[in-house]
Order: C-alpha cells, then structure tokens, then sequence
C-alpha cells in the first residue's frame, strides 16, 4: 500500500504543470523504473483500481497500453489470459459501480480493450465481443463503453486509413471475418435496440450509436442497416434537431457502401431516399438556418446522385425496371441537389461540387446529344452556378482575407465547371450567357456590381472554350449580340474596380470585334485612358495600362483612321497625368502611343509631328529642370 501511494505522488507530481522541474524528472524517472520489473502490470491493475484521481489512472492505463503493444506476445497463455480478466473484471463488474468517469478515462479503456481485441480475436478470446453484448442490460455506462470500444477497434484495427503496413491489413481481415462470422447481427441488434430505448431519454447515446453505425456500414451485410426497422429510425431523426446530423451521416454511407451489381445498388438507394421527408428536413434546417445538418444533408443528396449517375451509366439500354426507377429516383433528386448547390453557405454548396462535377463529365461522354429533360437540368445548374460564383455583397476587395481567398478559389472551381458545360453544349451555353448579358445591360444603372460582373466575366470564361472568329462570323451571332451589348453599355465607366477589370479582360479577349467594328474602336481606348487617368485604384490603373497596350497590338492594322484623336489622347495622359502610374506602366503606355504613330496607313508627315508633340514637351522640361 505505501509503494501504491509512492506511486500515485510521483505520477501526480509528473501530470502537475507547477511542480519543481527537478523533482518532476526525479518522479518520472521513478515511473519509468515501475516499468522494469517483470510483470509490472499487475501492480499497475491494482493501481488502477485503488486509486480515486484521474491523472493516475491514466497514467496506468496508457501503461497497459504500452504492454499490449510492446510485450503482449512475450507474456504467457496464462498471463495473457489473466491480462484480460483484470481488464474484463474493471469493466464489467467495477466501471458500472463508479462515478461518472471523464471521457479520455473511457476512451482509453476502450483503446485497451481494442488492442488487445487485435491480440487475441477471435482465436484466444473468442467471446471478446460477445459478452459485451450480453452485459449491455446492465445499463447506459456500458451501453456507452460498447459504442466507444466498437470506435475504437475501428480506429485501432478495422479502417483501412489507420492500415500502416499489410500486417495490419491482415489483422483487419482477421477481425472483421470473426465479426461478420459470429456476431455482426447481434451488434445490429444491439444498435437499434438502443436507439429504440434511449432516443427519448439520452441523445448523447443516440448520437454515439449512429456515429458507430456510420463506421461499420461500409463493411457489413448492407441487409443488416437497410431494413424497415433502420430506416424509420433514419427517416424520423432527420426531423430531430439533435439527431438529424448524424443520421444523414448514417444515410450518407448506405449510399455510398459499394455494391457491385448495379441493379442491387439503385434497389438500396431506392429504399434508403425518401424524398419527401428529406424535402421537408432540408425545409427546417433552411428555415431554422441549422447550417451544419444542410451539410450532412447535401452530403446525402450528393452521394445518392452520384451513386445513381454511375448506375443508369452502367445499366443504360437494358431497358430494365431497375434503369427505369433509377432514373426516376435521380430526377426527384436532382431538384434537391440544385437547391443545395445553390445555397448561400459555402459549406453546403461545397458538399455537392464532387457531383456536380462528375455529373458534367458524364454528360460531356453523351453520344446522340441531350435531351430535353437533360437540357433543363443543365441551364438550372448553369443557374445556380451563375449565383455561386457572383461576389456577395460583404466581399472584401480592399483587403480580402482568408474568406475571400477561399471563395476566390471556390470560385476558380466553379468556372471550370461551367466552361465544361460551355464545351459540350456550346448552343445552351451561348444562349444561357446571351440571357445573362442582356438581363444586366439593359439596367446597368440599377443592377449591384457583383451581377454586373459576373455577367460580363461569364461573356470572358465563354470566349475561352469557342473559335471566336468563328463564332463572330456566324450569322446572327450570338457572340456579336453578347458583346456589342457590352460596347453599348460601356461597363468601363462603371465606377466599381472589379467590374472595369472584368471589361477591361472581356475586351481584350475581344479585341477582334474591335476590328470588326471599327467605329467603336476610339470609345474603347478612350475609356482605357479615363480608367488610367481617374481610377482611385492602383491594381485598376496598372491592368488598364497593360491590356490598353494589349488591344493596340491587336488592332494595329486597323486604327490608323484613329491615329490623330487617340495620339492626342495619349499625349494629354502622358504629359499630365504620368505621375499617377508606375514606371513599368508608363513604358507601356508611350510602347501603345508608338504603335498608334507607327500604325500602317499614318503619313511620315504625321507621324514626325506626332512624335514631336510628345518629344519635344519632354526635352523641354528635362531642359528646364538642368537650368
């Protein structure tokens, strides 16, 4: 007894932030020789058992722990076999007589007891599990240690992220065989049994089992989780606020449990979507703006969508009832997606973005083109991505942080997305942007600069996947529509920055419709060089100097008509306003005014008098400012 209280000081003197460095190592040296006599685990047991304080006992059972991994496989049939009752002997007949014990205590004993599981199970302890589920009736604290020790053998032994080495992948096996051979329906039992008598009277044990059960769905019989009895508990706590996150967990992985026949799979994703309940809970969390659940939720709905999408890819033209109703359940659910996809949170958009990819590059493999019913998924999602990635009102230009950064991202992502869509169904794509454009345009004064800019940064993101060239000289072009509508509106004199950059972008990549229509050419730069000279924004300033010079280039042969307004334009800016722009900008600029003098078709009369007026007022202040 006196060692035992020597002990319990010197572990409590190493847990103690405030003890003496010296006497801390002293302490800890003194627990560490507890560890060189043989069979030091038993007065550790004993230990664990005496005392009352929490930093001990977890002292001793990270012990335990430590002789489970490091010198289990030395210890004889007999010692591992007392090992065992001692630790059989805490949990079942101490722990339930005890105070509530804080949960690290709890979770390490269910450690323990997993290790030692990946020890001996099934071969020398085959009744490791079972006389758990015999002893669940002796109430809640070891209803909660059963839930924690399942967790743990996931965690220590059976998921395949924890695998280090094929030894482990062994004992994986070896474990989940002994489990699916002797007991798994026991412990399915056992999980509905306690959502059944405790979803009423401690949510905390309701929420642990459904976290358990997510865990093993995976790799069980998926008969077992897809029944009557488990799905209308699924269904009936998606209206609860406190389960709903969890179940949609739970439901998430049904859905996703591989299945390889694929008319097996939809009957189970048929069987585990109710849409009309999960309507009505997307409804209340939207309403009660419970964020999180319309992450699970989305969740949910994606992985169901996605499942289907590769089952009617597997089963299309079978013509079999399974393709049918599998078509069938993706069109109900497709509508609930969307609406995910289109929520303002980020997080429950992000949920749905794995599918909604896949979802496009199914689409893209199309052959024959799309039907009408495929057509009108796509300009919803079109739709909902046009929201996604439109700047929201608190964005912050001026000092974006880490928010900004993760929607500009976000963002990035998105518009890959709907370039895809641009490229397989470029008609719907044009016609989609055409609507976009015009709608904004037509009420540029009273449309918000975000829906501005993202009508004009779509026209940019379109030109990208098109021919333009081609595109423009198509008769009624719907290209031409988009970007003399652009022209006509003149977004360049929009006071916000983030639209005069998107226009500035759009009419550079443009800049052949320029030459097309070359009488708006001197109203285009002319705007470049009002940005240049008045913008209040620096990064507005140097892109304006950097696509101006751009655009020149591109209209070369084509602007010498323009040469003597726009050189006397250019000459006001640099003679007045050159200060204002950084030394690699003005280079651009005096580059752009060389390219309009020397524009083919200008006179070498006009342009020695051209480059006189910009000279010789620069000689002349060099020359006052020597004197």
């Amino acid at each position: 007894e006196a060692g035992m209280e020597e002990a319990e000081r010197a572990i409590l003197c190493v847990y103690d932030p405030g003890c003496d460095s010296s006497v801390k190592q002293r302490a800890s040296e003194y627990c560490e020789s507890l560890k060189a006599n043989e069979g030091y685990w038993r007065p550790v047991f004993q230990l664990l058992v005496a005392t009352a304080k929490h930093e001990v006992k977890f002292w001793c059972l990270q012990s335990l722990i430590e002789v489970v991994n490091h010198k289990y496989a030395s210890l004889s049939l007999q010692d591992s076999l007392e090992f065992r009752r001692y630790v059989m002997s805490w949990l079942l007949e101490l722990y339930p007589r005890m105070e509530p014990q804080p949960p690290f205590i709890l979770n390490k004993v269910a450690q323990l007891y997993a290790l030692l599981v990946r020890q001996d199970y099934p071969e020398q302890w085959a009744d490791a599990l079972t006389t758990l589920l015999s002893s669940l009736n002796v109430g809640s604290c070891l209803v909660d240690m059963f839930l924690r020790i399942l967790d743990a053998l996931d965690e220590e032994i059976i998921s395949a992220e924890f695998h280090r080495s094929p030894a482990d992948a062994a004992v994986s096996m070896r474990v989940k065989d002994g489990i699916r051979d002797q007991c798994v329906g026991q412990i399915a039992e056992a999980w509905f049994a306690i959502l059944e008598a405790y979803h009423q009277t401690d949510p905390r044990l309701v929420k642990g089992c459904l976290v358990t059960v997510a865990r093993y769905v995976t790799w069980i019989d998926v008969g077992l989780i897809v029944n009557d009895q488990f799905l209308s508990a699924f269904w009936s706590f998606l209206s609860r606020d406190d389960y709903v996150e969890d179940a949609a967990g739970c439901l998430t992985e049904v859905a996703s449990k591989k299945v390889t026949d694929p008319k097996a799979k939809v009957a189970v994703l048929v069987a585990v979507v109710n849409r009309d309940l999960l309507a009505s809970a997307m409804a209340v969390r939207q309403e009660k703006e419970h964020t999180q659940a319309l992450v699970r939720l989305a969740q949910f709905v994606s992985a169901v969508c996605k499942e289907l999408l590769v089952c009617c890819d597997k089963l299309s033209g079978s013509g079999c009832e399974e393709e049918r109703k599998g078509r069938e359940l993706f069109n109900a659910a497709i509508p609930l997606l969307l609406q995910c996809s289109a929520h303002d949170d980020t997080d429950v958009s992000s949920a749905t973005m794995e599918f909604v990819t896949g979802f496009v590059a199914a689409l893209k493999k199309t052959e024959g083109g799309l039907d009408g019913e495929l057509q009108g998924q796509l300009l919803q999602l079109l739709g909902v991505l046009k929201g996604k990635v439109t700047f929201k009102q608190d964005f912050d230009f001026e000092s974006p942080g880490e928010d900004e950064e993760f929607f500009l991202e976000y963002r990035r992502e998105a518009f890959i997305t709907v370039k895809n869509i641009f490229r397989f169904a470029p008609d719907l794509g044009q016609a989609f942007v055409l609507q976009s454009v015009s709608q904004v345009m037509s009420r540029l004064d009273c449309a918000s600069p975000a829906e501005v800019e993202c009508a004009i940064t779509l026209v940019y993101e379109l030109g990208e996947t098109l021919n333009i060239e081609s595109e423009l000289n198509k008769p009624d072009s719907s290209l031409m529509t988009m970007i003399t509508c652009i022209l006509s509106a003149n977004p360049l004199g929009h006071p916000h920055p983030a639209v005069q950059k998107a226009a500035m972008e759009t009419l550079n990549r443009f800049s052949c419709v320029l030459r097309m229509r070359n009488a708006t050419i001197p109203g285009v730069v002319r705007a470049f060089l009002q940005l240049i000279a008045d913008s209040a924004d620096a990064s507005v300033r140097s892109r304006a100097c950097y696509l101006l010079l751009k655009v020149i280039k591109a209209l070369r042969g084509c602007i010498s008509a323009h040469t003597e307004s726009l050189v006397e334009s250019m000459r006001v800016l640099l003679l007045t306003d050159a200060p204002r722009v950084e030394q690699d900008n003005i280079l651009q600029l005096y580059e752009a005014t060389g390219l309009l003098i020397a524009a083919e078709g200008v006179t070498p009369q006009d342009k020695t008098r051209h480059l006189s007026g910009i000279v010789i007022p620069i000689v002349e202040e060099m020359e006052g400012m020597e004197a």
